[in-house]
């Protein structure tokens, strides 16, 4: 809010140039989307665990959509993202849940990487009754002194404007479907995150409200 009020008070000056304008309009709308994003997580995060409310869909449109957005960030255009989708990633989630799960996982690998040479893989895959999406980006990599305490909220290494919610929220999200994420490994060349969920959401968690086929809620 500080920066959006200062950018704002510079649009008002009357010298300005249409370039400079168009910096402070960029600004502006980046202020604005790190303010929905931490917004978001921190409602996120402030909710018990949620009854769900799945959708079928393809696990790798999600990712797609996560994808795109990224792209369309001035600061991440630099970045080279590669997607691999490998055979059937259908499956019976909530949606919107999983694709801020995604997002901040994705946000996260964006803010490790040199903005001038990131490079960011993402596969989608099956994996038996569930479904795997791994994330490895051309970062540092994560310091052994905080890994233990990584998913903790409030946590955060080497990031100007961190709030440390991104990956407790991703890790929430993803145990709510009754799946799990984990750091697959983590070095110099990078850092790997793997998320997993079940093809159908376990009984129990799926808003009654929602009608949903019965094949689409596990008895387990």
């Amino acid at each position: 809010l500080t920066a959006i009020l200062a950018y704002a008070e510079f649009l008002a000056e009357r010298s300005l140039g249409e370039v400079q304008r168009n910096d402070l309009y960029r600004e502006i709308r980046d202020a604005v989307g790190r303010m929905t994003e931490l917004i978001s997580s921190l409602l996120e995060f402030s909710k018990a665990q949620q009854t769900l409310q799945p959708i079928h869909e393809d696990v790798a449109d999600v990712v797609e959509r996560v994808i795109r957005n990224m792209r369309f960030r001035s600061e991440f255009k630099e970045i080279q993202f590669t997607h691999l989708r490998e055979g059937s990633t259908e499956a019976w989630f909530d949606a919107k849940k999983i694709e801020r799960a995604v997002h901040n996982l994705v946000l996260n690998a964006c803010e490790a990487v040199p903005l001038s040479s990131g490079k960011i893989t993402i596969r989608t895959v099956r994996e038996g009754d569930g479904i795997e999406i791994t994330i490895a980006d051309n970062g540092p990599g994560i310091p052994e002194a905080i890994r233990d305490t990584l998913f903790q909220p409030f946590v955060s290494h080497g990031k100007e404007n961190g709030t440390g919610l991104g990956l407790a929220v991703a890790q929430k999200v993803t145990q709510d479907h009754g799946g799990q994420l984990t750091i697959q490994s983590s070095g110099q060349s990078g850092t790997v995150f793997d998320l997993r969920i079940p093809l159908v959401i376990p009984a129990g968690k799926i808003s009654p409200a929602v009608a949903t086929p019965r094949d689409a809620v596990s008895n387990s």
